[in-house]
């Protein structure tokens, strides 16, 4: 079996690329027709039904967006601060 069929290692690599978010979608989450939405940056889970995906991704990772920005105005200040 190659590395990058196995899920836990495609989920880890996402994470390393940077990605903001998750959706985590196990066999009892189909049976209730839910899935958990997870930003990575605070660590926090919030339980969508299936059908609202298509709306609570994009708002997910619209509120990501402030946050992120704000992330990166203080790393570069410290950086700067240090050079």
């Amino acid at each position: 079996m190659r590395a990058k069929n196995i899920p836990r290692l495609e989920v880890r690599g996402a994470r390393d690329e940077g990605c903001s978010a998750a959706v985590e979608i196990g066999p009892r989450d189909v049976k209730a027709s839910q899935a958990v939405l997870v930003r990575r940056d605070i660590r926090t889970k919030e339980i969508a039904a299936l059908s609202d995906l298509p709306t609570r991704i994009p708002a997910l990772l619209e509120r990501y967006k402030p946050a992120s920005s704000a992330r990166q105005k203080n790393s570069s200040t410290k950086t700067s601060a240090t050079s």
